[in-house]
């Protein structure tokens, strides 16, 4: 009984303190998702040159320790070249959510509406700001 009574609410307090807030304090816009693509860019062309600088390097240091003759081969430049085309390679999944952070902001925007309005003299027209949601399927 004790056992079930400590885990149950060990379990409570897990749910409620490490979980992430159910609504939001403010929607993300247009500039969050432009200013989230910018910094994944930057990143990724960081990963990416980063990345081809290793292996550059290790290339280089590969290329100038060429012996002919030589049965052994340089396994630290090859682990080099390795890490580089590693790092490289994580580059492709920054830059494709650099689009998707991209799309996401253009199919957002602020509109004024037009709307009807039934009132006391009839129907009136007037516009509400409003947030259009384009949505690809």
């Amino acid at each position: 009984m004790k056992k079930a009574l400590c885990a149950a609410l060990l379990l409570a307090f897990l749910n409620t303190s490490f979980s992430q807030e159910s609504i939001p304090d403010k929607p993300f816009t247009k500039g969050d998702f432009l200013k989230k693509s910018k910094e994944l860019k930057t990143a990724a062309w960081l990963t990416l040159g980063g990345g081809l600088l290793i292996a550059g390097i290790g290339t280089a240091s590969a290329a100038s320790n060429v012996c002919i003759g030589c049965t052994t081969k340089p396994k630290s430049q090859l682990g080099v070249v390795i890490a580089g085309g590693i790092v490289t390679l994580v580059s492709v999944p920054l830059f494709i959510a650099t689009a998707k952070a991209r799309k996401k902001a253009m199919s957002l925007s602020l509109k004024n509406e037009p709307i009807e309005t039934l009132t006391v003299n009839g129907i009136t027209s007037s516009v509400i700001p409003s947030i259009s949601v384009n949505l690809q399927l």
